[in-house]
């Protein structure tokens, strides 16, 4: 059996397949599938295609998913070395420069945070 790692949810495809049928495909697609499923109504047909582009589009999101311990991997070393230089910056003294350069740094966080949280997912 197969042993696959765990994959985040989330990764970048540069072009994209599409589900496509012409000709004889198409006409050996559905013959298959309405021998399971019974005769399908045009927008039966539409929707089932939808679905299937769908899965193919997560598909290829999920082959291009990087590795979930390299990625945590990654976000503890951002984390780490975030800290350091928090604690640079609070240990820099209490002269106006080391605040306002925090409070920067906070901001950038925050910008950076709303960022990632205001995309779209593909779920």
């Amino acid at each position: 059996m197969a042993r696959y790692k765990k994959k985040l949810p989330t990764s970048t495809v540069s072009a994209a397949l599409a589900f496509r049928l012409s000709g004889e495909d198409e006409a050996a697609f559905w013959a298959d599938v309405e021998r399971h499923t019974g005769a399908l109504d045009a927008e039966a047909r539409s929707k089932l295609q939808a679905i299937i582009q769908a899965y193919i589009d997560g598909a290829q999101f999920e082959a291009n998913a990087p590795g979930v311990d390299a990625a945590r991997a990654r976000l503890r070393a951002v984390s780490t070395t975030a800290f350091a230089f928090w604690q640079a910056l609070l240990d820099g003294g209490d002269d106006n420069g080391a605040i306002k350069a925090g409070h920067y740094v906070e901001a950038l966080i925050d910008q950076s945070l709303e960022k990632q949280l205001a995309k779209p997912r593909l779920d």
